[in-house]
């Protein structure tokens, strides 16, 4: 029983464990689902629609119910004792303890259109706010692939040159015993020592990189990534490479057309309040007084009264405040459309740069395919021509270093060439799209 425990064991702590496999697609659909910045641009888009009701609101009546008691003391000599009314005060020519309950209705007759303007910069937000949306999940996405590609080029790098550094290693034995037979110089085994050093030191270097760059990785994912991990290639698919580019309208214009228009409407909201003003109220009461106590003013409490009105406003002076604030309009408008001029210009160079550099991609890529199966077969080739010994043992570790750095460097072209090529793929895919939310 104890021997069949010790094996169990040992078969455990033997056995190496497998990290998991890590794919592009998984990976940005959980980067996307995590994004703290989505998250909050969602909840804007969200925020923007309340507003539109808030808008609509004001197209509504207001209606009101209030209260109050109130004493009134009459300190005026006896034969002074009158009832005035002095604006909206009324002042009691005598005690008396009255109460009252009103039911208030209050409507906006009209205002030029400032409801309908309030309404309209409501709607252009949330046109804003998808907009700024579509733009947060395309930088996301063409962080990440750049992210992504970054650990896979450092993961291709340490899996290549950890083989590299067996082979070298092997090299600086064959060497060390022919140096001790006499057949190879000291100084060519030094050499090689060196080299395997600087080597070590190299993927010591790529491994810090790639350590980091998963820290990263892990941080806008939310999962963890171990060193052991099996990263995946790119899935290189023809929707991918045969975009025919459009960005006439990025998520950047959306944004700043939708913001000068509601300027715009801030601005004619600004002059229309120049303007006259009308409301509508009507008021329904009920009310009971007494000049003896406050308990006589509730048994009274009976007396019926309707009251209709229509004001009107208009503003005459305002110390130039609606002046200053048209002005302060026009400037941020001003801006705005200065503003737009860069981030369009800015926008059009990257997009240039991109579609330039993935003219070639699918071409590029195919080579490289091609490249790397003629790598494979040759280091199959060799593989065999040293196990039938017919090949010099250095001759054909030294020929396999080269094809092995050969092989490193063409998956880095290989990584490279596809995340151009997405580039695009992506700039295409949110270019015009706020119709779709």
């Amino acid at each position: 029983m104890k021997k069949i425990l010790f094996l169990i064991v040992f078969f455990l702590i033997s056995t190496p464990v497998l990290g998991k496999t890590v794919d592009w697609n998984t990976t940005l659909n959980q980067i996307l689902e995590n994004s703290y910045d989505i998250k909050l641009t969602k909840t804007d888009i969200d925020i923007s629609k309340v507003k539109i009701k808030e808008a609509q609101s004001e197209y509504f009546p207001k209606l009101g119910i209030y209260a109050y008691g109130e004493f009134n003391k009459d300190l005026a000599p006896e034969n002074f004792k009158q009832t005035m009314y002095i604006g909206n005060e009324v002042i009691y020519g005598s005690d008396i303890y009255q109460n009252a309950i009103s039911a208030g209705l209050t409507y906006n007759l009209w205002d030029f259109g400032i409801r309908g303007d309030n309404l309209k910069i409501a709607k252009k937000d949330v046109i804003s706010k998808k907009a700024n949306y579509l733009k947060t999940m395309r930088d996301i996405e063409l962080n990440s692939v750049e992210l992504y590609a970054k650990a896979l080029s450092e993961y291709k790098e340490i899996l290549i040159k950890t083989e590299i550094l067996v082979i070298e290693k092997e090299l600086l034995s064959i060497k060390s015993r022919l140096n001790q037979a006499g057949q190879v110089d000291k100084p060519s085994v030094i050499a090689e020592n060196i080299k395997l050093k600087e080597l070590e030191n190299d993927i010591n270097k790529i491994s810090n990189e790639y350590e980091k760059t998963l820290k990263d990785l892990s941080f806008y994912s939310k999962q963890d990534y171990l060193k052991d991990d099996v990263l995946s290639d790119f899935e290189i698919s023809n929707e991918i490479l045969s975009v025919n580019i459009q960005y006439d309208n990025p998520p950047e214009i959306q944004i700043y057309n939708a913001e000068i228009e509601k300027k715009q409407k801030e601005l004619l909201i600004a002059k229309k309040k120049n303007l006259p003003q009308f409301t509508f109220s009507a008021n329904y009461y009920l009310y009971g007084a007494s000049p003896n106590d406050l308990s006589s003013a509730f048994d009274n409490f009976g007396q019926k009264g309707l009251k209709f009105r229509i004001t009107g406003y208009l503003p005459v002076f305002d110390g130039f405040k609606n002046k200053s604030e048209r002005d302060r309009l026009n400037l941020e408008i001003l801006r705005l459309e200065i503003e737009k001029e860069q981030k369009i210009a800015d926008f059009n160079r990257n997009a240039e740069k991109i579609n330039a550099d993935s003219n070639f991609s699918k071409q590029l890529l195919d080579n490289n395919k091609t490249m790397l199966e003629l790598i494979n077969t040759n280091i199959s080739m060799l593989d065999r021509l040293n196990e039938n010994l017919l090949i010099d043992k250095q001759t054909y570790l030294n020929e396999k270093i080269k094809l092995l750095n050969q092989k490193l460097s063409v998956q880095k072209s290989q990584i490279s060439e596809f995340t151009t090529a997405y580039k695009k793929f992506v700039l295409n895919k949110y270019n015009d799209n706020i119709g779709k939310l």
